[in-house]
């Protein structure tokens, strides 16, 4: 946005004390999106640029004894303002040096970055979040099938838990069954190498009839199943016990092996993910060369899940128009990161990553990993 304006006139020029003048003016509109401001003193006709700031506020230090007026200017990424009005305040108080600003920065320093950027990488490295609804076929053949509906919850520490319900018909020529009833299944993602895997476990309970007569089924079958992010599968080998017992006749126990289990992931799960910055801005200066920045952060995965991340150091150097930002996980969840990324002024474009390690999901995402990515 540009200045349509120049910024309102100097409201107050506080009198000066061994050299010293303090000014102060009211701030641009929040919609200008005013990354500094210019200070400026008069000498003879012209005006000479004394650095800039980051507030509404200046002092100005070694101020030579005389009548001595200044302006101020404000920048953003579109350029710098006309002149405000001019302030001038008596100095009587010798002092020695040249005038400079107390906490400012060189005026041809880029601008310190300001608002939001979505960081994305390309080739992604993927961060799967299995969270949502699944329809399954165990196993379907001539002799039966076992239908399974469920939804999964996955934390951030990548344990899994679900429920759902589940429908057994057993269709061959000895004694045909059927049951009904619910599953419930825990487990956890992990991380092998480039490979992502999911351990689960079915825990089933039912009831249902053979030969007419009632039965009571449990069973439980524990699986190790990989992630194949083209197909968007996890497919594996699923295998345990199953028990029925039927009124009358007794308890029937019997193995269970699945070599070819295969789910497909939920329509919404595709593992791609953005680092998200928010209102990047500056806050202080610390030197003429560095300005301390504040903002938020976090990890969004496409299907919307947020894990928030703490901005526990932000540095702009002006000398070289690049800002550093170190990220850790917030103390709020159970996510583990440890991110710094630098950020070049102009346009506000990424960088470079230079550390990047994050564990979330049961997923462990390291700087080799985004920069190789298949």
């Amino acid at each position: 946005m540009r200045f349509n304006i120049c910024i309102l006139i100097v409201l107050a020029c506080t009198p000066a004390l061994a050299g010293k003048v303090g000014l102060r003016w009211s701030p641009n509109p929040v919609d200008e999106r005013v990354r500094s401001y210019g200070v400026y003193r008069r000498v003879n006709a012209e005006y000479v640029a004394l650095g800039r700031v980051l507030t509404n506020q200046a002092i100005v230090l070694n101020v030579p004894v005389g009548d001595q007026c200044f302006v101020v200017t404000a920048l953003n990424d579109y350029g710098e303002s006309d002149f405000s009005g001019e302030a001038c305040v008596q100095v009587t108080t010798p002092a020695s040096g040249d005038p400079r600003l107390e906490a400012g920065f060189p005026t041809g320093s880029p601008l310190p970055p300001l608002g939001d950027y979505e960081i994305a990488f390309d080739p992604p490295a993927p961060l799967w979040d299995i969270s949502g609804s699944y329809h399954d076929n165990m196993f379907e053949d001539e002799n039966g099938l076992l239908e399974l509906d469920y939804t999964l919850q996955v934390n951030s520490r990548g344990t899994v838990t679900g429920l759902g319900a589940f429908h057994l018909e057993q269709t061959g020529p000895d004694d045909p069954w059927n049951a009904v009833g619910s599953v419930d299944i825990t487990g956890r993602l992990y991380s092998a190498r480039t490979l992502l895997r999911s351990r689960l476990r079915f825990d089933f309970t039912g009831q249902g009839l053979e030969n007419q007569m009632p039965l009571t089924l449990t069973a439980r079958m524990l699986g190790t199943l990989q992630l194949d992010d083209f197909g968007r599968t996890m497919s594996g080998y699923v295998r345990g016990t199953m028990q029925r017992i039927v009124t009358g006749s007794g308890k029937v126990k019997s193995k269970v092996a699945l070599p070819t289990f295969s789910s497909t992931l939920p329509a919404e799960t595709d593992g791609l993910w953005i680092l998200n910055l928010h209102n990047i801005q500056p806050v202080s200066a610390l030197t003429s060369s560095k300005i301390r920045l504040g903002g938020t952060a976090d990890i969004e995965l496409s299907n919307g899940t947020l894990f928030p991340l703490d901005l526990v150091r932000g540095t702009y150097y002006t000398r070289l128009g690049k800002s550093v930002l170190v990220l850790r996980a917030s103390r709020t969840n159970t996510v583990s990161a440890g991110i710094v990324v630098s950020l070049v002024a102009v346009h506000g474009q990424a960088l470079d990553l230079d550390r990047f390690t994050l564990r979330c999901l049961g997923q462990v995402l390291r700087l080799r990993d985004l920069q190789s990515s298949p």
